[in-house]
């Protein structure tokens, strides 16, 4: 898993780094979230917690646009897990820092649970600074 991160050579620029850890994490930056990325990166945020905030931030997106009904969100658990597997790997292989991951794995829990509290996370997730008016990648 993230072969791209162990190699000798690391990825030429900062949005190489942040489109392959997308990639591995199975979403394509699209032109919003390419804009967006480049702020953050030009910022000296870190490509990998660049990268993780818009794959949680894209599937809020997809969950909003689910609705409310647990048939729409439990569409969307198999990806959740799938995305906390992958952002656990990034930590555990020292990637992301703990407090980093922590807020990760609060969020994608908190916008897949089917609760009371789904669409206030939904709504916290998508008030991040990288954020935009629509999704900033797709999921493959």
């Amino acid at each position: 898993m993230f072969k791209f991160l162990k190699k000798s050579a690391p990825p030429a620029t900062p949005m190489e780094a942040v489109k392959q850890t997308l990639s591995e994490l199975d979403y394509e930056l699209n032109e919003n979230g390419i804009a967006a990325a480049q702020v953050k990166l030009d910022s000296g945020s870190d490509p990998v917690e660049v990268a993780t905030w818009i794959a949680v931030i894209s599937m809020a997106y997809q969950l909003k646009h689910a609705g409310a009904a647990a048939t729409g969100v439990l569409r969307f658990r198999p990806q959740a897990a799938d995305l906390l597997e992958k952002v656990t790997a990034l930590k555990e292989d020292g990637h992301l820092e703990a407090r980093h991951w922590q807020e990760l794995h609060d969020a994608i829990l908190g916008i897949s649970s089917i609760n009371e509290q789904q669409a206030r996370w939904i709504d916290d997730v998508l008030s991040h600074p990288l954020a935009q008016s629509s999704p900033l990648a797709q999921h493959k």
